[in-house]
């Protein structure tokens, strides 16, 4: 690998590591929907914020495809590291949402230096998956603020 090269991946004036990833020319990928194996119609290039590399912002770029499925027409494959539609790997989300249980959001979105509306953004995509798996088919009885309630609070 050639220094110029070298230099894009590890730019260490501006303290960050990017991450270059591609696919074997002539590659076919799963359809998303039906899972058949489909050649790739066109790539869109996608970057996402990884977890830090030895104290240095990582960063993951790739060509994601597009396969044309003949039942299901053009769609974007599954990335394995992150959700559709999100600038993050999922490894970072799990730290963003690890570091919410212990610390305020905003301290959150200051220590990994991205804007508190996307951390907020991950944290309440993550709570409400939670939530969608909790059964409250059992629960007969939950507690209640007595302040809240003597302030007008309503809890039907």
């Amino acid at each position: 690998m050639d220094d110029k090269k070298l230099m894009k991946i590890l730019d260490t004036s501006e303290e960050r590591i990017d991450i270059y990833l591609d696919f074997i020319k002539g590659s076919e990928f799963a359809c998303p929907i039906c899972n058949k194996p489909c050649k790739i119609h066109d790539t869109k290039d996608r970057s996402w914020r990884h977890l830090p590399l030895f104290h240095y912002e990582s960063y993951i770029h790739a060509r994601v495809p597009r396969t044309k499925c003949e039942e299901h027409g053009t769609k974007i494959v599954d990335i394995p590291w992150s959700r559709h539609d999100t600038g993050f790997t999922s490894l970072f989300e799990a730290d963003i949402v690890a570091l919410c249980k212990e610390i305020p959001v905003a301290s959150v979105a200051e220590r990994v230096k991205i804007h508190e509306e996307s951390a907020w953004s991950i944290l309440a995509y993550h709570v409400n998956e939670a939530r969608e798996h909790v059964d409250l088919l059992q629960l007969d009885t939950i507690g209640v603020d007595e302040i809240a309630v003597k302030k007008g609070q309503r809890y039907d």
